[in-house]
C-alpha cells in the first residue's frame, strides 16, 4: 500500500522494511519463523513489485551467527555469506543502528583501547559492506545526550567514521523528547543544541565519497553499488531522521509539532503520581509543551489480564487531538478520553505498555486528575 501510495513522489526514495530486528530474529538461519534475511527478501520483492524504483533498506539483527551480539538492527556481519538478493538489481541498502554507552553499555565500551577500538567494531558488523564495495550502508540511527566523556568520544568517532567512508546517515533524533538521546533542539523545540551540531559539523556539509574499489565477482547482483544519495532529509539542520516508533529506549514515537514563535519552554516534569483503578495503573507524564500544544505519555500496567482500558482527564485549552499511539483518543468539550487499541489494547497480567498523544492546545495541564477504567 505504501509503495503504491508514494510511487510518483520523488522525495520518497526507499523503504526501510522493519525497524530494529532483534532476538529471536536470525540472519539466514533457515527457520521460517525467525529468519530475517529470508523475510527481508520476501518483503523487498513485494515492495519492488509495486514500485521497482525504490531502494530497499534492510537493517540487521542483534545476535549474529558467530554468537556475537550488538545493537538491535546493528548486526550485518552475516551478509557477507548470505546477502539479500532481490528481483531488481542495485536496490539493497543495509542500515545499522548504533548508540553510545549511555543507551546500553555494550562490551566494547569497557575495552582498554576505547575509543580507538570502535572502527574495528563497525568494520566487522557493517562497515565492511561499503568499504569492500559489496553494498551501500545507511547508518539509520545514531544519537546521544552528549553528557558523558564516553559519549563524546563515541560521537566524535562515529562522525569521523561516517565521513571517512562516505556513508549515508540519519541522526536520532531532531525532536527533544527522545528519552535516551534528546534532540538537536532543546526542550522548547526550537533552540539549537550547539554542542551536538558542532560535533556533527564534519558531516553536515557535502562529502565526496571515496572512490569505490572494483566490485568483487562474488558480490550479489542485487547488492552491487548504485548511486545512493546521502539522505539530506535525515540528520541535523540539513537532515532529520524519522522512523516508526522504535522499540529500544532511544526511540520516541512523538512527532515534532509545528512551533509558533515565541516558544514556551517545556516545564520540568514532576514525578508522575500513579493512579490505579481495579487492575490498571497509570500516571500522567508531560513530555513537551509549547505555545501551540503538548505531548503526554502514559505507562499503563495491568496487575491481572484485562480486555481493554481507558484514561480520561480535563484539558481546558485543548482544541484538537493531533495524533496518538497505542490509543484512540477523543475530545469532548474540555475532556480527553483515550482507549487502548491495537498492540496496547488487551493487556496480560503484569504487562506494561508505553502510549501517548499530541494535543493542540494553548497550554498543557500540569498534573491533571486522571480517571482510569478497565474491562
Amino acid at each position: 500500500m505504501l509503495a503504491n501510495r508514494y510511487r510518483n513522489d520523488p522525495t520518497v526514495i526507499g523503504a526501510d522494511l522493519h525497524n530494529e530486528p532483534h532476538d529471536p530474529s536470525c540472519w539466514g538461519c533457515g527457520n521460517a519463523a525467525t529468519d530475517w534475511q529470508a523475510a527481508a527478501t520476501r518483503a523487498g520483492n513485494a515492495v519492488l513489485a509495486a514500485n521497482p524504483n525504490l531502494l530497499i533498506i534492510v537493517e540487521g539483527v542483534s545476535t549474529q551467527a558467530d554468537g556475537s551480539t550488538t545493537w538491535w538492527g546493528g548486526g550485518l556481519k552475516d551478509v557477507a555469506k548470505k546477502p539479500v538478493v532481490l528481483t531488481v538489481a542495485n536496490r539493497v541498502v543495509y542500515s545499522p543502528h548504533d548508540y553510545p554507552a549511555s543507551v546500553y553499555n555494550q562490551s566494547w565500551f569497557g575495552a582498554g583501547n576505547y575509543p580507538a577500538n570502535l572502527p574495528g567494531v563497525w568494520d566487522a558488523n557493517w562497515g565492511y559492506l561499503q568499504k569492500q564495495n559489496i553494498a551501500p550502508v545507511f547508518v539509520g540511527e545514531f544519537g546521544t545526550l552528549l553528557q558523558t566523556t564516553s559519549d563524546q568520544q563515541w560521537l566524535a568517532s562515529i562522525v569521523s567514521y561516517i565521513r571517512a567512508n562516505g556513508l549515508s546517515y540519519g541522526y536520532w533524533s531532531f525532536n527533544p523528547n527522545s528519552g535516551d538521546t534528546g534532540g538537536l533542539v532543546a526542550d522548547d523545540w526550537t533552540t539549537p543544541e550547539a554542542a551536538k551540531l558542532a560535533a556533527l559539523a564534519p558531516i553536515l556539509s557535502p562529502v565526496t565519497p571515496p572512490s569505490p574499489a572494483p566490485l568483487s565477482p562474488s558480490a550479489s547482483p542485487s547488492t552491487s553499488p548504485s548511486p545512493v544519495p546521502t539522505p539530506t532529509a535525515t540528520p541535523a539542520p540539513s537532515p532529520i531522521a524519522t522512523t516508526a516508533p522504535s522499540s529500544p529506549p532511544a526511540a520516541s514515537p512523538a512527532p515534532s509539532p509545528t512551533v509558533s514563535a515565541p516558544p514556551v519552554a517545556t516545564p520540568s516534569p514532576s514525578a508522575p503520581k500513579p493512579v490505579t483503578s481495579g487492575t490498571v495503573t497509570t500516571a500522567w507524564q508531560l513530555q513537551s509543551a509549547w505555545q501551540a500544544g503538548y505531548v503526554a505519555n502514559f505507562v499503563v500496567t495491568a496487575s491481572s489480564a484485562v480486555h481493554g482500558w481507558s484514561i480520561s482527564w480535563s484539558s481546558p485549552s485543548a482544541t484538537q487531538i493531533v495524533s496518538a499511539w497505542g490509543m484512540g483518543c477523543t475530545l469532548a468539550g474540555t475532556t480527553i478520553t483515550c482507549t487502548g487499541k491495537d498492540w496496547a489494547g488487551p493487556l496480560s497480567a503484569g504487562q506494561s505498555v508505553w502510549v501517548g498523544l499530541q494535543v493542540a492546545a494553548t497550554s498543557a495541564p500540569a498534573n491533571p486528575a486522571l480517571t482510569v477504567t478497565a474491562n
